[in-house]
């Protein structure tokens, strides 16, 4: 088994991904507040949809929460 992990710059793992465990080691990661819709209930429909069944599509999170963990 093998693994690919996601780095930040100073090189604090993210995520790992066991290849044994998933189909594809990519994953989406939408930046809720760098995006937009026609109203606010379409915005939050729209990241639901990424996030069911367990993340299946993705990820979503703030730019300042994805900068703090980037450090």
């Amino acid at each position: 088994m093998f693994a690919t992990e996601i780095v930040s710059p100073k090189g604090k793992i993210v995520k790992r991904y066991n290849h044994k465990d998933v189909k594809t080691p990519l994953e989406c990661l939408v930046l809720s507040d760098c995006t937009g819709a026609t109203d606010k209930g379409n915005h939050d429909a729209a990241l639901k949809m990424i996030t069911m069944q367990g993340g299946v599509f993705g990820a979503h999170a703030s730019s300042h929460a994805l900068i703090e963990t980037l450090g």
